[in-house]
């Protein structure tokens, strides 16, 4: 202000006396205009600026416009300055509402004592004093030693260091709350000469956070250690060698184990996604009965709260085989209420699958031992009967020759061969239910055979049964004695035929076919040996007949048995013997509308092979020369052996086993021409026989006889072989026959 003043009052260039003496002449205006200065600066100056206004000095009226300029310069920064301290008012007085009313504890100290000298109102209700007894004193004053020293260490650090400084957790004891743990930092408030005048410290109560968070850790290592423990109760649960599911209360299956879901054959979604009830009609006890929901070891320890089990159990697959299992369930508990339930299954079904194996084994062997005792009864049969059989038909045999045409006794001679050759059949199928009947195998084709049956068959059926026949176009040929097949064709669709109700009518339907032959199907069989799956030449015979029982169909193939009023019951069970002796199978099986498909397999022939060529009677005609030597322990046998020999021409020697045979050959004062030799004996059998023969005469011919077949003769005599075989029991006209076929 001055500096403008300074030209316009005192000028330029002028001589410091000329000054004096010019500032002496204008000091009345100096005067004014220093008392102007004076009001404009602490009052107002409007009427000293009006009257020098009204000057004729130009200066004056110049220093008024500047005086009053200067004045409303004044007044704005007098107006700005009155904002600015409203202001800077209103600005303390919310940042004071701020610090009071803030959550944390603020509180400030002087850099000298450490006194408190502010603090809000968190600061209050933390430490619980009031403020007024808090200002002006220090930690000593207020807190326990051991914290208020802590404290003020922390607040020295601070100040030395001119820095914040971070306390992470420090305790602080209040007479309210108990210790809490507080979050604390701490800074220096530097004044203008750069030296700390305050120390600042916001502290936040931690304590419930960092129970929170000890909490949360708590309940994360938890967390963490029963997901270790399901992950390490999981991998038992898979290493079980049993199955394990849990189920809910509703009956839910919730979870189960990989054991669980191979013996259930189920995936885990699958199973996961059914009820306990969804099993109903899928489950079964080991006697084959249906087992109910309730019924369930599960069921019953979801309504009792009990455990329940062990029970046997089988569930039906998808693919029709059950998995047989032992099954038990405990409840679990939510407090006293029933939450669930653990069921455990362990796996039987190959267990079961042995058993059953053992047991058709068992049976099997039963069977075979039963037939072999039946074999060697009918072998004794064969023996001591056929011998019986020779005499009777033999002699029967004679007679007819000796008696005249027209003699009475020729009708009454004929009855008798006729009923001794009856039981000569008798005999062969016991042989044949024995499996030691005679085989004259050649390959044969089974429709061909079936087409001859059923033509000789169709005006013996009863009129009120259908008979259907249906043939495959092409099967492979099969290597089988016809002669026994036909048998066995006639007596299944006989006994097919019988078992339809004459009252209400039926069909017979035979059948031929190519089929794909299971392990199963096999296994239900009976059969010689245990078949392997595969393709078999099929006969199948179909009624829709009143069906077998249970007992009915176990007994069916044992000789003897029978359901009707007349017959001998051996049928079928020769009809057993034939096929096991052609390394078949034969199946039956009960039809659900009723009757009864019974099922003849045959293995497929791999290649043609010659057939055996039969002997042809021989004109008995003529006599003959010779020696024949006859060889039989039974007196009659070789009595018509001797006499039909006899008759025709040839010198017949006669023994009772084969060391008599051997002297008589021995002592012989002719050359054996050859020797009828009977293959069971005493002391010396017919093979043993045969074969010292052999180093007598190598070339010498011998026709085994007996009442067993050729092929097991064959197997009795090994490497030793012979010219003819001819089975008892034999007439005059079978033995001259055999014996020109002999000598040729």
């Amino acid at each position: 202000m001055f500096a403008v003043l300074h030209p316009a009052l005192f000028g330029a260039g002028r001589s410091r006396t000329g000054e004096i003496s010019e500032r002496k002449m204008v000091d009345p205006h100096i005067e004014q205009l220093c008392a102007l200065l004076q009001s404009a600066l602490v009052g107002d100056p409007t009427d000293g600026v009006t009257s020098l206004q009204a000057s004729t000095d130009p200066s004056m009226r110049r220093a008024a416009e500047l005086v009053a300029n200067l004045y409303a310069r004044l007044e704005r920064l007098r107006a700005e300055c009155l904002e600015v301290r409203k202001d800077l008012s209103d600005t303390a007085s919310f940042l004071d509402s701020i610090v009071e009313n803030i959550p944390d504890m603020v509180f400030v100290k002087d850099a000298r004592d450490l006194r408190f000298v502010k603090l809000n109102r968190a600061a209050e209700e933390l430490m619980g004093f009031r403020r007024e007894d808090l200002l002006g004193r220090t930690d000593l004053d207020v807190f326990p030693e051991e914290q208020a020293r802590f404290f003020q260490a922390k607040d020295r650090e601070v100040l030395a260091e001119r820095n914040l400084v971070d306390v992470p957790q420090e305790p602080l004891s209040t007479p309210h709350h108990g210790t809490r743990i507080l979050h604390t930092r701490k800074v220096p408030i530097i004044d203008a000469d750069g030296e700390p005048r305050y120390l600042l410290g916001i502290s936040t109560d931690v304590t419930e956070r960092l129970a929170t968070e000890s909490a949360l850790r708590t309940a994360q290592q938890i967390e963490t250690e029963l997901r270790a423990e399901k992950e390490l109760n999981q991998r038992i649960l898979e290493c079980l060698p049993g199955g394990v599911v849990h189920v809910g209360p509703d009956g839910a299956i919730l979870t189960a184990n990989e054991s669980a879901l191979a013996i259930l054959g189920m995936r885990f979604d699958t199973l996961t996604g059914r009820y306990v009830a969804d099993f109903d009609g899928e489950t079964v006890f080991e006697d084959g009965s249906p087992c109910r929901v309730p019924d369930y070891p599960v069921s019953g320890a979801l309504a009792t709260g009990t455990a329940q089990g062990p029970v046997t159990l089988g569930v039906r697959n998808q693919d029709g085989t059950i998995s047989w299992a032992v099954y038990a369930a405990v409840p679990t508990f939510d407090g006293d209420q029933v939450s669930g339930a653990v069921v455990t299954l362990l796996d039987i079904t190959d267990r079961k699958k042995a058993e059953e194996e053992r047991h058709r084994i068992e049976v099997g062997l039963l069977q075979a031992q039963k037939l072999e005792s039946l074999g060697l009864l009918s072998g004794g049969i064969a023996h001591d009967f056929n011998n019986l059989l020779v005499a009777i038909i033999g002699n029967a045999g004679l007679a007819l020759l000796d008696l005249p045409e027209a003699s009475p006794v020729r009708e009454t001679i004929g009855q008798i061969d006729t009923a001794a050759r009856r039981a000569a059949d008798l005999t062969r199928q016991l042989l044949a239910y024995s499996g030691r009947g005679q085989l004259q195998t050649e390959i044969v084709d089974l429709n061909e055979l079936v087409v001859e049956m059923a033509g000789l068959l169709e005006f013996s059926i009863p009129k009120h049964v259908e008979f259907v026949r249906s043939t495959s176009g092409v099967l492979p040929p099969v290597e089988a004695d016809p002669a026994q097949l036909r048998q066995v064709i006639m007596n299944l669709i006989t006994n097919a035929a019988e078992s339809v109700d004459a009252r209400v009518g039926g069909r017979v339907q035979v059948r031929t076919r190519m089929r794909k032959l299971d392990h199963s199907f096999l296994t239900e069989a009976r059969a010689a040996t245990q078949l392997q799956p595969g393709s078999f030449v099929c006969c199948e015979v179909v009624d829709d007949g009143v069906g077998m029982a249970v007992e009915v169909r176990a007994r069916m193939f044992d000789p003897f048995f029978t359901t009707k009023r007349t017959g001998r019951g051996l049928g079928l069970a020769a009809v057993l013997g034939i096929v096991r002796r052609h390394g078949g199978a034969i199946h039956v099986e009960p039809l659900n509308q009723g009757g009864t498909c019974i099922t003849v397999a045959l293995p497929a022939s791999a290649g043609p092979r010659p057939a055996v060529e039969r002997p042809v009677e021989a004109d008995n005609e003529g006599a003959r020369t010779g020696v024949l030597l006859v060889v039989d322990d039974d007196p009659a046998v070789r009595d018509i052996a001797r006499k039909t020999l006899t008759r025709l021409g040839y010198t017949v020697l006669c023994a009772q086993d084969g060391l008599e045979g051997l002297e008589v050959f021995d002592a012989s004062d002719q050359p054996v021409a050859g020797v009828l030799l009977d293959l069971t004996m005493p002391r010396l059998d017919g093979a043993r026989t045969l074969h010292e023969l052999r180093k007598r005469a190598p070339l010498l011919p011998v026709l085994l006889t007996s009442g067993f077949s050729e092929q097991d003769a064959a197997r009795n005599l090994g490497a030793d072989c012979v010219a003819g075989f001819l089975p008892k029991p034999w007439g005059p006209r079978e033995l001259a026959a055999a014996i020109e076929n002999l000598l040729g």
